[in-house]
């Protein structure tokens, strides 16, 4: 079965001159999963997100760190075969929520 998976990950971003460690920004990856179970896609999910965390590069901002949060979701997909427009995943949002995600990073 294939399912659709939503991770989140936080940024750390080490400022070098003072070693200050903040939260600065958050990032949902959606991932395909091929599982036989949705209980199998979420521990695979899990271990796909343990696995790109730890990734760090340095920045103008600092040193960033993205950590592996949790999985907010996993969707089964209907159909085993996708077609052009197949709507994938939807989600109801606040304003706010939405406003935030529209919103461009500087």
């Amino acid at each position: 079965m294939r399912f659709l998976a939503s991770l989140f990950f936080r940024s750390e971003i080490q400022r070098a001159e003072d070693s200050e460690i903040t939260d600065s920004f958050w990032e949902e990856v959606m991932v395909f999963i091929l599982a036989s179970s949705e209980s199998d896609a979420l521990d695979k999910a899990k271990e796909i997100g343990r696995s790109k965390s730890g990734v760090t590069y340095p920045s103008e901002r600092g040193q960033i760190t993205w950590k592996f949060v949790t999985v907010e979701r996993v969707v089964p997909l209907e159909n085993d075969m996708c077609s052009h427009a197949d709507e994938v995943f939807s989600r109801f949002l606040r304003s706010s929520e939405a406003i935030s995600i529209l919103e461009k990073f500087d």
